[in-house]
């Protein structure tokens, strides 16, 4: 064999082996936003206008009927692993992790991040994490390879300071003694890394601590100032127009979701849903949320029941991943994609006590130990009218499954 031959043959390899590792991968980017109601965006017929938010929903799809938990650390930690978070920790991502808590995301937890790692070079995430605080449950030891933000809930928007428990504000492992508005430094964060990325594949998740408590513009004094909420979030809208600029840039397609991790603790920010942060309610868990892949996700309104545990399997199928070798609850709908149907299922919600099943349009809600409600979404999205006198057995199967659940999901 000569020389130029050989050299051919490796080329020729080479480039076989570079298609193989990377066949034109989405780039993934997901936006969360804190604490912002079904009722309060633009884009859902809400008070605040969000411009780029507007053109992703006009764009994209627009979800009308997608679920979290109403509390922002059994989102985030479903969102990462497609898996209900009462199977976790033994109880401690029931709720938001309090303060200095030592508990956080299992180890044995198979992130999209770490599902991603052998064919994404770049997973990020930047802003608020709130699964954990220790280094064992840091980002960076959960799959991510880079780490830009705070780990907790409620520190403060520019010194980052979280009362008693001192500062919370990090790069990876280490503290960060960066004094920088929350959103601006969010943002910028993610516009580096993303060109950091080059033509390689990444994902990233893009965590805004804005709109959460305690509330305020850059400059300002850091108490809770719920009456500039709109300008803090119209800061939030004009970030993710800025990220979205440079994403439409890029020779790689990306695939952009867009959503919050729960209601709004105001209940009029829900309107016209009832509830909010909390509660098992619709304010509390139904939130806006918005697909977006030019060419591959059709722009309009979709109204098809999912939930946020199905952002992991959809990514596995867009990216072209195998999904993690264990027990999942949620299901990919990157179908809705092109016209098909999510299959039937029950969807539940538990609380501190306060439980939910959904089945089609049917929901039943049982407060602690009160009798249980039931409503027809279909008729009644507001939650106004108790029909469970009229539908005793609806109630009694409904109630089972959910002490059934409740028990699977324990073991």
């Amino acid at each position: 064999m000569t020389r130029i031959t050989t050299l051919a043959l490796l080329l020729v390899t080479a480039l076989i082996s570079s298609a193989h590792a990377d066949p034109q991968r989405p780039n993934i980017l997901i936006f969360l936003i804190d604490d912002v109601g079904f009722g309060d965006l633009s884009p859902y017929g809400g008070p605040i206008k969000v411009p780029a938010i507007g053109r992703l929903a006009n764009e994209g799809m627009r979800f009308t009927d997608f679920h979290v938990s109403s509390i922002c650390s059994p989102t985030r930690a479903m969102l990462l692993t497609g898996r209900y978070n009462q199977r976790m920790a033994g109880g401690a991502l029931d709720w938001a992790l309090k303060h200095l808590s030592n508990d956080g995301l299992p180890a044995n937890e198979v992130t999209i991040a770490e599902m991603l790692k052998g064919s994404y070079p770049t997973r990020v995430i930047v802003g608020k994490w709130h699964l954990g605080r220790l280094p064992q449950f840091n980002p960076v030891n959960n799959g991510f390879t880079f780490f830009y933000g705070l780990l907790e809930a409620d520190a403060t928007y520019t010194t980052h300071v979280g009362g008693p428990w001192g500062r919370d504000w990090w790069i990876n492992l280490a503290p960060n003694p960066a004094n920088e508005y929350t959103t601006f430094a969010t943002t910028r964060e993610a516009l580096r890394q993303i060109d950091a990325a080059g033509k390689g594949a990444f994902f990233i998740y893009v965590s805004y601590q804005a709109p959460h408590w305690p509330i305020a513009l850059p400059g300002e004094d850091e108490g809770d100032n719920r009456a500039v909420r709109p300008q803090v979030v119209g800061l939030v809208d004009k970030s993710v127009g800025q990220i979205m600029a440079r994403v439409r840039s890029l020779s790689r397609p990306t695939f952009v979701l867009f959503l919050a991790d729960n209601g709004s603790g105001v209940a009029t920010d829900n309107r016209p849903l009832r509830g909010g942060k909390g509660s098992v309610y619709e304010g509390g868990i139904r939130v806006p949320a918005i697909a977006w892949w030019p060419g591959r996700v059709p722009h309009g309104a979709n109204s098809e029941t999912l939930h946020v545990m199905d952002v992991l399997p959809t990514v596995a199928e867009l990216a072209g991943v195998p999904l993690p070798a264990r027990a999942l609850d949620g299901q990919s709908f990157a179908r809705l994609f092109a016209g098909a149907r999510m299959p039937a299922r029950r969807l539940f919600w538990d609380l501190k006590g306060d439980g939910a099943v959904r089945d089609g349009a049917w929901k039943l809600v049982k407060i602690g130990s009160n009798a249980p409600q039931l409503y027809n979404l279909a008729s009644d999205i507001r939650e106004r009218t108790n029909v469970a006198a009229a539908n005793p057995q609806r109630v009694a199967t409904l109630a089972a499954a959910l002490e059934q659940w409740r028990s699977e999901v324990r073991q």
